[in-house]
């Protein structure tokens, strides 16, 4: 298991017993440092507050229980309104929403869909997308091993 791993594992519990959900733990070097990215969120929307309290309550913890390799920055961050989605259970949270979907290999021809997420099932996305070709409305279902990168797309 490596550091990232850990990391997840040690700081979920904190995470869930703040009730906050773990969205999505980057740890990485950009430029001379290290930074360890921590990605919350809440039901109604997580605030500027709320990151204050948890990056300072983050903080404190792994001061205490876990040896970081590097010196670090911690940031603690909202998922944002095109949040990315990894999970099925992402993908159902998000049934309705307009989502963007890059695909590892082309299903139906195709490796980028937009598209509204209508369910998941049995390990699959289903979206309804607007075929340019055939000038009609259609549902594809989209396993998710072939998911590469999704986005909440921002409706104005």
């Amino acid at each position: 298991m490596g550091i990232k791993e850990d990391l997840e594992n040690l700081l979920t519990p904190v995470i869930t017993g703040e009730n906050y959900e773990l969205v999505e733990l980057q740890y990485r070097k950009e430029g001379k440092g290290w930074v360890l990215r921590i990605y919350v969120d809440k039901p109604g929307g997580i605030t500027l507050d709320n990151c204050v309290e948890l990056n300072e309550k983050l903080g404190r913890f792994l001061d205490e229980k876990y040896n970081m390799p590097y010196r670090y920055t911690l940031e603690v961050s909202s998922p944002g309104l095109d949040r990315r989605l990894k999970k099925e259970s992402d993908f159902q949270k998000f049934v309705g929403h307009l989502v963007k979907i890059t695909l590892y290999a082309p299903e139906e021809g195709q490796r980028y869909y937009l598209g509204r997420i209508r369910e998941t099932k049995e390990g699959k996305v289903c979206i309804e997308t607007f075929s340019e070709k055939d000038k009609c409305i259609r549902v594809i279902e989209i396993p998710l091993n072939n998911v590469a990168s999704a986005r909440l797309e921002i409706e104005m």
